[in-house]
Formats: C-alpha cells, sequence, structure tokens
C-alpha cells in the first residue's frame, strides 16, 4: 500500500459499509481492512480477529467506502489485491467458478431447490408467472439505424438467456443496426475476486473488439457490467475513453421515449432496488415512467449481498446483508422487487422472503410490441 493514500480513522465508512450495517462488527469494516492491510504491507503480521486470508473474502466490493472517503482510499481494490497474493481453498473456489461460469450457471440454475452449493441455488429465478406487468406500445424512434452491439453479460449468456433474447427483441423494435459480438466477461466479478490480470484481459478483449466493430453503441442490461465496461476506458487515450463512456448505455435509456401501458397482471406495489455499482439513474426513470404510481424506491439502497467472494466464502454473512437489503425494500410496503442488475436480481432471488419475489425489470415487459 507504499505511496496509496492513507486511512485516518474518521469512521464515514461505517456509514455506509453493508457488512458493518448488517453485524455491527468494526473488524469486517473498511476502516479496519485499512489498518490491517497497512500493518502487513509494513511487515507487522496479522491481528488476531482476522488472518490476511480471512479478510480476502470478508469483502462485497460494493466501493460505498470509496465513495465517502475524504482521503480516496480504495479498500475494496486493496482487498482484491489482497485475494490475488493470498489465496485459501475458498478464494480458489472463487475463481475457479469466475474461470468457468460457463458451466457454474447452467448447473447451478438446472439443479433442484436445496441442491446447488449453499449460497447459489438460484432456482427460482422465473419471470412473473401472471404474465408480463407492461406493454411497449410504441418503440422510440431516437436509435432507429444507429449501429450498436449488445454486452448481455455472464449471467444473460449462460445462467438466464431469456434477458438476452428479450434484450435483442427490444433493441430490434427499436430499429437499431444490431451487430454481432461475443465479448466474454466485463471484467468487475473477475476484479471483485482478485483475478487481477484476468479482469485486464477481459477489458483489453471488450475494448479491441468495440473498436474493430467501429465503435457502435453498446448496450448493456447490467449495472455492474456497465461498471466494468467503464472501467475499460481508464485504458485507453483521452479521445477513445471518452468515446467509449458515451458507447456504453444502458438499455432502459435507450427505450425511455417508448409508450408504454399497465396491463392487468401488474402489481399495486413494485419496489426498486439500486445496485451498488450503479452509476446511471436510467433504469430506476424507465421503470418509475412505466409503473407509475405503483413504483417506490427505498429512501436508503441496501446492498444485495452477492458482491466479491463473500456469498462463496461467507454465504451466512452474505445472508444477513441481503436480509438487510429485504427489509427496505418490503419497507416500502411492496412484496416484490425490479432491479437492473443481473448480480442482483440472483442475490435478492435466494435471499426473498416467502412471499415476495424479485425480478429483472426485463421480465416485466411483454417480448415484443402490442
Amino acid at each position: 500500500m507504499s505511496g496509496k493514500p492513507s486511512c485516518i480513522r474518521c469512521g464515514r465508512c461505517l456509514s455506509v459499509c453493508p457488512l458493518f450495517r448488517a453485524t455491527g462488527r468494526e473488524e469486517l469494516a473498511p476502516r479496519s481492512k485499512s489498518m490491517l492491510l497497512e500493518a502487513l504491507d509494513r511487515g507487522y503480521g496479522e491481528t488476531p480477529q482476522l488472518s490476511a486470508e480471512k479478510l480476502a473474502a470478508m469483502c462485497l466490493g460494493c466501493r460505498r467506502c470509496l465513495d465517502v472517503c475524504p482521503q480516496g482510499v480504495n479498500a475494496p481494490q486493496a482487498v482484491a489485491e489482497l485475494r490475488a497474493v493470498h489465496p485459501d481453498f475458498k478464494t480458489w473456489l472463487w475463481k475457479n467458478a469466475l474461470r468457468r461460469p460457463q458451466a457454474l450457471f447452467p448447473l447451478v440454475g438446472l439443479a433442484p431447490r436445496g441442491m446447488a452449493p449453499k449460497g447459489l441455488d438460484f432456482s427460482g429465478l422465473e419471470p412473473p408467472s401472471e404474465g408480463p406487468w407492461v406493454e411497449i406500445v410504441a418503440a422510440s424512434t431516437c436509435f432507429q439505424g444507429r449501429k450498436a452491439v449488445l454486452f448481455p453479460g455472464c449471467a444473460a449468456t449462460s445462467l438466464v438467456r431469456r434477458w438476452r433474447t428479450k434484450a435483442e427483441n427490444l433493441l430490434a423494435a427499436l430499429g437499431v443496426d444490431l451487430l454481432p459480438a461475443d465479448f466474454g466477461c466485463c471484467g468487475s466479478p473477475q476484479e471483485s475476486g482478485g483475478l487481477l490480470h484476468e479482469a485486464k484481459a477481459s477489458r483489453a478483449r471488450f475494448a479491441a473488439l468495440w473498436r474493430k466493430l467501429g465503435r457502435p453503441l453498446v448496450a448493456t442490461i447490467c449495472a455492474t457490467c456497465r461498471n466494468g465496461l467503464r472501467q475499460t476506458a481508464e485504458e485507453l487515450d483521452a479521445e477513445e475513453a471518452q468515446a467509449l463512456r458515451e458507447a456504453v448505455t444502458p438499455l432502459s435509456a435507450m427505450l425511455m421515449q417508448s409508450q408504454t401501458r399497465l396491463t392487468d397482471a401488474a402489481p399495486e406495489r413494485v419496489a426498486f432496488h439500486k445496485p451498488c455499482h450503479e452509476t446511471s439513474p436510467a433504469d430506476e426513470l424507465w421503470l418509475s415512467k412505466s409503473l407509475g404510481d405503483r413504483f417506490f424506491a427505498p429512501d436508503v439502497g441496501e446492498c444485495c449481498g452477492f458482491g466479491g467472494a463473500l456469498r462463496l466464502a461467507e454465504p451466512d454473512l452474505a445472508a444477513q446483508v441481503g436480509r438487510r437489503c429485504w427489509d427496505s425494500l418490503t419497507a416500502t410496503g411492496a412484496q416484490t422487487a425490479v432491479t437492473g442488475c443481473t448480480a442482483c436480481v440472483l442475490a435478492l432471488s435466494v435471499q426473498a422472503p416467502p412471499t415476495a419475489r424479485a425480478f429483472h425489470w426485463l421480465d416485466i415487459f411483454a417480448q415484443s410490441l402490442r
């Protein structure tokens, strides 16, 4: 950590850290992680509470602490670096899951409830059984004829393929010239899991293919993917970096000028879950416009508990964070949550109370134009 900003122990991170908010355990907060990492960097050994290997699993990578830190201390990045050099078995498992998502996701998605690895049972990922809640009656013409590619992300490619299909259908309705592309991972889950070289390679691959395709618009359906793709810009020159940031666009933003109508299947209240890595309000605005006075957003957006290696390494701790998140969603009076992050949908579905449900916003829209 030499040459990097140092923690001044101000404690601002305590108010935003999902782990601390859910458990009250300060040793899990960014301030304590920073203290331990600085001690390890100076050769002072380990604290009795957590070994370096244990610490490597105890971070969601949400970056909320970075947003409020007056010193700019990036604790999630430091923990990711620690994962890379101090792997224990749990981190090894996480790395292997990331290296082979195409094998992991289908097996987990098809496993009977209770048979998947603890913390990874996604067998409840189904669209609303009562049918779509919103129909698009007239698609926006703002992007008609524009060259675009879809970045579906790992989950929509390997686990819930209908999200990718639905997104492609909506892009066709918008009249874009959809180019075929196979991008792979955005790099965010790899980086969070300590696979720093793999994350850099994924982002370089994306940039090279985007460049080869003529730098088209990149439609995204996942907030975490958007964050990862925009981080790609950090490796580019100023002109190309700006072009990439402008190209990466939420599909919801492209649909914003479309005309919609509610169906009889729409519930009376729908809560919005804001992902930790969301950098655009487009999903929230699109859902608010489409659902009208049935749409509610908690005053404080809580983390779903999926990030980093936590769900694989410490599922019970991740569950505490997830329960707090659901408490904030149901406090709006809703039993249904909708979000724009594929990872958040997975976590919310696993953690849902018996009477509650969680969906990606794509699932609540009709498959095609009315």
